[in-house]
């Protein structure tokens, strides 16, 4: 009796999770465009090399126009307070047919209360195109698309501290696994991630963040050439969110995100040039100018900044692991919900 209560429990359990999805507490998606001044992520010693050309690929140029499209929906249970999130997308650099990167991502959310909760998630990139490499594992290979896919999984914790302010501890679990030719960059990555949130200074609200990574080769001493390099880093990072109220002028909110990203490889080997004693601070600056036009539609324009210097053994490393890029666009904010229902009855 108590197996047949049991199943019907699991059977219920699972009915509710099919059918959270059927009829959605929210629908939205989200379009934009822009352009990448460097969607690659080439160097400046790469891009006066003369071997530049085959190192492109597909595209004729280090720039390229970007489209985005989001697709979004929500729904919260009736019988417990669970609440579902499935966000799909694509951003499509038009430069180059490879780098088109599709991307899905589902959270599990249980509310124990205001600003508490506890989330279970999972994201998933099945390609994202790098660049063109060269197999050194083949004499004589001529240079092959490197493209990966990337897997996710985290669970993370709110809770509150004082009146607004509250925090989000994160644990996850990442892997990326490249193509046949370039299995040498396997990786397994586990990470913890802190931020709080809603901190105030005058008109200023800010949410530092801190993010500590252990990223391990898999595939390092496995018997290729390629393999004999230890490719395993540590990451640290540490940012803030900076969100400015601003009802004088057009937009309703002006927000900063910064972030400093320091990686050191972990190779002491003195014949690894590449990796021995190499690591790079990436600085990366977000800016958004957001604007409510009705309870139905955002709109937000933006502008990414970001700069990687690295120090190695050589200058040669320094130079070719070195870059910067720019991104600017807008983006509009569409919630369906009202007019799907409507066009339903």
């Amino acid at each position: 009796m108590n197996k047949i209560r049991l199943l019907f429990l699991v059977c219920i359990f699972y009915a509710n999770i099919l059918s959270a999805f059927l009829l959605p507490d929210d629908i939205a998606i989200k379009i934009g465009s822009g352009y990448n001044s460097n969607f690659l992520r080439f160097s400046n010693y790469e891009m006066n090399s003369f071997l530049i050309g085959s190192q492109l690929g597909d595209s004729k140029t280090f720039d390229s126009p970007v489209l985005k499209f989001s697709f979004f929906i929500d729904k919260e249970l009736d019988s417990m307070p669970i609440k579902f999130d499935l966000d799909l997308g694509f951003i499509d650099y038009t430069q180059s047919l490879n780098k088109t990167i599709f991307s899905s991502s589902f959270i599990a959310s249980y509310k124990l209360g205001t600003y508490k909760w506890i989330k279970l998630g999972y994201k998933n990139i099945p390609k994202n195109y790098l660049k063109m490499y060269r197999d050194r594992d083949q004499i004589g290979s001529p240079l092959l698309s490197a493209f990966y896919g990337y897997e996710r999984f985290f669970s993370s914790i709110s809770s509150p501290i004082y009146k607004t302010i509250w925090f989000k501890a994160r644990i996850s679990r990442s892997s990326m696994f490249f193509n046949q030719f370039f299995t040498e960059f396997d990786l397994i990555q586990h990470q913890l991630f802190v931020k709080m949130y809603n901190l105030k200074y005058i008109f200023l609200n800010f949410s530092p963040y801190v993010i500590f990574a252990n990223s391990h080769n898999l595939t390092y001493q496995s018997g290729l050439n390629s393999n004999r390099i230890d490719r395993s880093y540590f990451e640290y990072i540490f940012g803030s969110d900076f969100k400015i109220k601003n009802k004088t002028i057009f937009f309703d909110d002006i927000k900063t995100i910064l972030s400093f990203k320091l990686r050191e490889y972990k190779s002491s080997d003195l014949i690894d040039i590449l990796h021995n004693n190499r690591s790079h601070l990436e600085f990366e600056l977000i800016q958004e100018f957001n604007k409510k036009i009705n309870d139905h539609i955002h709109m937000s324009m933006y502008c990414k900044y970001i700069n990687r210097d690295t120090e190695a053994l050589t200058e040669y490393v320094e130079d070719l692991k070195s870059f910067s890029n720019v991104e600017l666009g807008f983006e509009f904010y569409f919630n369906l919900t009202d007019k799907l229902y409507d066009a339903t009855y």
